[in-house]
């Protein structure tokens, strides 16, 4: 859309349009000058001055100052009596030389004005299209925008923003974003957001929001200062990108890194790491530490009469057991076909054992109800137990004790706990 200066300067730019305008403002003001004059007046004729200020305007310098000379050149010629009334005839030249030169000085200014409203006018226009087209990259990026003040108080948030967050553009400004923050993540944010400001750093973070309706969203926030003329940031302009699917995949595949897939406990690779962390823990905060080893037994027997399906199923139930007997600390995990271990923070040796004991039992006791399975016939587990002492503070030494100590489970006739010496 072409704003009314546009359209001048397009049909004033080339010089002969420029030129014939000229002249016809100039034609104009000769035959103004001897309409409106009374009759039997006579009376030097001067262009009016809105005939010389109208030619700077629409067609330039040159020419403006143009008409002005012809003007003041014509006056010498089209003047009628009483011209010559002055005693000095030179005091007529003096006279059109001085409106020759007022008319070039007023219409050098109305060029200026012109010039700094054209400018004034085109940069209202480009901030209008930059202010339009800001909007519409707000609208159409796939990403949340925002905006805040160098202490990080919301200042606007795109429509993005709002689905990806959960709240709305009202509800976020000054700190209001924060309450939208996933309660275990806004301290995280607010010391990260604070380093960053003090260092007029950009902030970059993974975080997460949290809906009103409990929908948990995982972002990547990513922020830069906005500068002022010192170099001080007085804000911060950025986005936040919703990548909560790639986070799933992300825990999915590192659950399944981790995880045995039959039985859902820990694998035997992230057993040992889990279990190093801490053995390394307890001994640093000197806290005791025990861990069990324990078997199926005539797990083999189980396979060769019921089918390699029903020793999986077995294996199943066992992991059941040790989920539902377990604290939360306590690290289980699959270390072999049928060989179970489990690791017990701040438990000593005899509390181990009871432990050992109560899930013996309790998998004892359970219901396998498997076709062919006799119900009077339970499966029992023997199981070994060590505790970190002197002699054993490595996992290695811990697992080679408690190995021990099944094989002496098993010589003494299976289904029982025995304790490493």
């Amino acid at each position: 859309m072409y704003t009314w200066s546009r359209i001048k300067q397009l049909q004033f730019r080339s010089f002969p349009i420029r030129l014939s305008v000229a002249l016809t403002l100039l034609a104009i003001g000769i035959l103004a000058g001897q309409l409106i004059l009374p009759p039997n007046t006579r009376t030097p004729f001067i262009t009016v001055y809105p005939i010389i200020i109208l030619t700077f305007y629409l067609c330039g310098n040159e020419l403006g100052i143009f008409n002005s000379l012809a003007s003041a050149f014509l006056a010498g010629f089209l003047f009628i009596e009483p011209i010559h009334t002055f005693p000095n005839k030179h005091f007529d030249y003096l006279i059109l030389g001085f409106f020759a030169l007022t008319c070039c000085m007023i219409g050098y200014l109305v060029s200026r004005l012109k010039l700094l409203n054209e400018k004034k006018q085109d940069l209202i226009l480009r901030l209008m299209e930059s202010e339009s087209h800001y909007e519409a990259l707000m609208k159409a990026t796939p990403v949340g925008v925002f905006e805040t003040d160098a202490k990080g108080y919301c200042l606007t948030v795109n429509s993005k923003w709002e689905e990806i967050a959960g709240i709305s553009c009202i509800d976020a400004l000054g700190d209001g974003w924060a309450r939208a923050l996933h309660p275990e993540d806004r301290l995280k944010v607010y010391q990260e957001w604070q380093v960053a400001a003090l260092k007029n750093d950009d902030f970059t973070m993974e975080f997460r929001f949290q809906h009103p309706d409990g929908t948990v969203r995982w972002v990547i926030g990513l922020a830069v200062p906005l500068m002022d003329e010192l170099g001080k940031a007085v804000g911060y302009v950025g986005t936040i990108t919703d990548f909560t699917p790639q986070k799933a995949i992300e825990a999915s595949l590192e659950y399944q890194a981790q995880t045995d897939a039959l039985t859902g406990l820990n694998n035997r690779r992230h057993f040992m790491e889990l279990a190093e962390r801490e053995i390394n823990r307890a001994k640093r905060y000197e806290e005791s530490l025990t861990l069990f080893i324990l078997d199926i037994d005539h797990f083999k027997k189980i396979n060769d009469s019921f089918g390699h399906a029903a020793g999986d199923f077995v294996l199943k139930q066992l992991g059941q057991v040790c989920c539902n007997s377990l604290r939360s600390v306590d690290i289980a995990g699959r270390i072999g076909g049928e060989e179970f271990a489990v690791l017990l923070p701040e438990t000593t040796l005899e509390e181990g054992k009871a432990v050992a004991n109560h899930l013996r039992e309790h998998f004892m006791n359970a219901r396998m109800e498997y076709p062919g399975f006799d119900s009077s016939q339970p499966f029992t587990l023997s199981v070994g137990v060590a505790s970190m002492s002197q002699r054993r503070t490595h996992l290695a030494s811990l697992l080679a004790a408690a190995d021990a100590a099944l094989y002496e489970a098993k010589n003494q006739g299976r289904n029982r706990v025995c304790l490493a010496n």
